[in-house]
């Protein structure tokens, strides 16, 4: 399994964990999870050259 799979199957798990977190009113773990999903998608985007800055 490559980085970037790894990365998306944590933005993946990152996401089933926010939405769980949330159902259980656990506001503040529904923040952090929230800010580390934030980060695997950046570096998940960052590894699939996908970058969006608007450069040529």
């Amino acid at each position: 399994m490559s980085r970037g799979q790894q990365l998306e199957e944590l933005v993946s798990d990152l996401s089933l964990a926010v939405e769980r977190a949330r159902r259980l009113g656990l506001l503040t773990t529904v923040y952090l999870l929230s800010m580390a999903l934030v980060e695997v998608r950046e570096a998940a985007e960052a590894d699939n050259g996908d970058d969006d800055d608007g450069t040529a």
